[in-house]
């Protein structure tokens, strides 16, 4: 009896050894077999973002292990890109990442110094406007060059969303404004393609929060 129980504590301790050892196997496969190297990034919903910013960052991943690639940082560095609303990230065995991004969409252009940028209604300026955006005819938001970073998003929100509710309610008058002036704390100043001149606007008239 006392030699049937070293023998199955023998054969016990033998089995979790084994068991143990395939398992380690199995690790040093899945995480150093050149089978599952990164060879493939397939990006998909980017129409706007500039291709070299994401491939600067989904460069990074290529040739590296599929399972060691953080997917939860790889998604936080496409999403520091402006144009890129959020990303979402996924494995694809043996050797690719598969990315959907969503965009962000402008909505209106900001005047900064001597330059203008498209901007989205969360305030957040996408890129600076060029040839390749002529398609976009928003109006120009100005009087901000003088906000802190947190100030100047709240502002291009605002005025986002007053150009949002023009579109919204007055079409045709949406398309006369060619620029919005929100120097002021209290008030907008909407000039109109005419050349007249400019209207002072009250945003709470509007249901709109200056102070968001």
């Amino acid at each position: 009896s006392l030699l049937r129980g070293v023998a199955w504590a023998g054969a016990h301790v033998a089995g979790v050894v084994v068991v143990t050892l395939a398992a380690w196997g199995g690790y040093q496969y899945l995480t150093h077999s050149q089978r599952f190297m990164v060879r493939q990034v397939l990006v998909s919903g980017a129409t706007s973002a500039p291709p070299g910013q994401i491939k600067l960052v989904t460069d990074r991943s290529l040739a590296k292990n599929i399972f060691s690639v953080d997917l939860e940082a790889l998604q936080g560095k496409l999403e520091g890109i402006p144009w890129i609303l959020s990303a979402a990230v996924k494995r694809r065995i043996p050797d690719a990442l598969l990315i959907q991004i969503e965009e962000r969409v402008p909505e209106v252009l900001v005047r900064m110094g001597s330059s203008v940028y498209l901007a989205d209604k969360e305030g957040v300026l996408l890129d600076r406007f060029g040839p390749r955006y002529a398609d976009y005819d928003f109006p120009i938001l100005t009087g901000v060059d003088r906000f802190g970073r947190e100030t100047l998003k709240k502002r291009v929100q605002l005025g986002a969303a007053f150009v949002d509710f023009l579109y919204r309610t007055h079409p045709a008058l949406a398309d006369q404004v060619s620029e919005i002036g929100l120097e002021h704390d209290d008030d907008l100043e909407v000039t109109l393609n005419d050349g007249g001149a400019p209207l002072r606007v009250s945003p709470r008239a509007f249901a709109l929060d200056p102070d968001n």
